[in-house]
Parts: structure tokens; C-alpha cells; sequence
């Protein structure tokens, strides 16, 4: 007869990352508006994988913007812009 072990098993959420080396810096741009910048250390172990979270959290802020902006994700559907929204002035 084969042995019965129970164990208590931590719930993962998907992959585990080591320890990352992205810092965030906001500095201040043009108009004194505050702009965040994300730092990689490019020697680090999980370069790539710090990289893939930076580029998809930029993708993630385009995305939002371009929804406020043109009511789509993608940008305009046409070559004819239509100003939508509160940020209507942003176009001109």
C-alpha cells in the first residue's frame, strides 16, 4: 500500500521574478509637470525580464492615453483626427 502525505501548499501567483532592479525617478519636464522614469541596471540577472515590465507598463500608460484621447485604444480609426473629450485641447 502506497503512502498517503498531506502538505500544506502555498498559492504561487504565476511565475515568481527574483529580485528586480528597476528604481523609479519622477523628475520634473517641461511646464513643471511631473514625469516618472524607470531605471534598469542592464549588468542585472533579470534584465530581460525588467525590461519586458517596463515596456508593457509603458504600453499600458500609451494605451490609457490614447483611450482619453481618441476613445480607442489604438489611436484614431481614420486619418481624420476628432478631438474627444477633455483632453480635446491636447490635440491642437
Amino acid at each position: 500500500m502506497a503512502k498517503i502525505r498531506i502538505a500544506s501548499v502555498g498559492k504561487t501567483s504565476g511565475k515568481k521574478r527574483g529580485k528586480s532592479a528597476i528604481s523609479r525617478r519622477y523628475v520634473h519636464g517641461a511646464g513643471n509637470r511631473k514625469i516618472e522614469l524607470f531605471e534598469i541596471d542592464s549588468n542585472d540577472d533579470n534584465f530581460d525580464e525588467d525590461l519586458t515590465h517596463v515596456f508593457s507598463v509603458n504600453v499600458e500608460k500609451a494605451r490609457a492615453a490614447n483611450t482619453a484621447i481618441f476613445g480607442s485604444p489604438d489611436g484614431p480609426k481614420d486619418s481624420s483626427i476628432k478631438s474627444v473629450g477633455r483632453n480635446a485641447r491636447k490635440l491642437k
